[in-house]
């Protein structure tokens, strides 16, 4: 009888258990290499809203922005956004209010985004109608498009306000894409109720975790202008983070030192001092990246070099710094770019030994969580008390 009540148990859970997905964009200017911000899109699983948050940057002040997905994708950065092509519109419908149902709008209908005097706007949208990878609503690797005018919600009457809203040029737009994919569907037969599947389901618990992702858009010090955003992406505890983006606006063909700094700053004009000193959870000396992690800091991440535009593409892996497994989580600190090259601690300087004689912090971000499924190997040890209870009851 505790084997049946086991299988049950497994198949509940495989039935309902799902990762958020996550996806996310970062935006650039018609033809431009210059980011305007991020957005971060995240769904718990198939019947639950989209959930659209990040912050843009660099828009008109104080107005209101058509806001929609498109059917096509662009190039991840310098993106030609004519190239997008219409609306997202599987169902052949009508343009019409986010707010509408789904046979009077097209999928990709956002409505609008409303900046404020200073030409910002941060997006915290969640929509019932896209989808990030269920169905033929998905809008990922679909390019997600900011217009110059307002969307008058196919009620103004135009001649395009039934298929575009009135809303003007596409001034920004970026390529949506996963950033991860766990998903358990209920696909599991249901004659597996012996003990080799409790077993199987033990083991799965034990190991099974989502990569972790995160996100930062980067200011220049006490500025609201954005020179980009970086990615970070973990895939288990035991796999390096990726940092990948695009940030622009540095000097021409020059290196930079990158660190993650302690303290939190406000996302949006933050002040890079109040990042404070590098992190640095075993209280080592500055080192280079490829050092071990006793002789380099957590947050020592080296340089970036500048092309002859000033722009750089983040790619970047290292295996000391984690998304939230441990101590050397970087969630909710501070990632920042410095003005010289980083000594590697090798320079001989006074401030070799702790900041690489690295200068100034000319930009930086709030690296902020956006995924965090993570089942931990507690939860076999918890699963296997709940098992010789059961056992012991039958």
């Amino acid at each position: 009888m505790f084997t049946f009540t086991i299988a049950i148990l497994f198949l509940t859970i495989f039935n309902h258990a799902q990762c958020a997905i996550t996806a996310s964009a970062v935006l650039y200017g018609d033809h431009s290499s210059t980011s305007h911000g991020a957005l971060i899109f995240t769904q718990n699983d198939e019947n639950s809203a989209v959930h659209i948050t990040g912050t843009l940057s660099g828009l008109n002040a104080t107005s209101s922005h058509g806001f929609h997905v498109h059917l096509n994708p662009v190039s991840d950065g310098s993106p030609n956004c004519t190239a997008a092509g219409l609306h997202f519109n599987p169902y052949n419908t009508l343009h019409g209010p986010r707010t509408a149902d789904i046979m009077h709008r097209h999928v990709g209908d956002l409505g609008n985004l409303t900046t404020d005097a200073s030409g910002k706007v941060n997006v915290d949208i969640q929509d019932s109608i896209i989808q990030l990878g269920y169905n033929n609503r998905s809008i990922v690797d679909r390019t997600i498009v900011v217009h110059l005018l307002r969307d008058d919600g196919g009620m103004g009457g135009f001649s395009d306000s039934t298929t575009t809203g009135n809303a003007g040029a596409r001034i920004l737009c970026g390529l949506i894409l996963k950033s991860s994919a766990f998903d358990i569907k209920p696909t599991i037969l249901y004659t597996m109720f012996t003990f080799t599947i409790a077993i199987l389901f033990f083991t799965i618990f034990n190991h099974a975790q989502c990569a972790i992702t995160a996100s930062a858009v980067l200011y220049g010090d006490h500025s609201s202008t954005s020179h980009g955003a970086l990615i970070f992406t973990q895939n288990d505890e035991n796999s390096v983070v990726h940092i990948t983006g695009t940030l622009s606006g540095l000097n021409a063909t020059s290196s930079h030192g990158f660190h993650v700094h302690v303290n939190p700053v406000s996302d949006g004009s933050p002040n890079c001092t109040a990042a404070g000193p590098h992190f640095n959870p075993y209280n080592t000396l500055h080192g280079p990246p490829t050092a071990s992690i006793m002789n380099r800091h957590v947050g020592d991440l080296g340089n970036l070099t500048t092309d002859a535009s000033g722009t750089v593409n983040v790619n970047i892996q290292d295996s000391i710094i984690q998304l939230g497994y441990n101590n050397r989580s970087i969630a909710d600190r501070t990632i920042v770019v410095h003005l010289f090259r980083d000594d590697g601690g090798q320079g001989g300087h006074a401030d070799s030994n702790t900041t690489g004689n690295a200068g100034a912090r000319i930009l930086c971000g709030l690296i902020i969580k956006s995924s965090a499924f993570d089942i931990k190997p507690t939860m076999f040890v918890i699963f296997m008390a709940m098992f010789i209870v059961i056992m012991k009851l039958f």
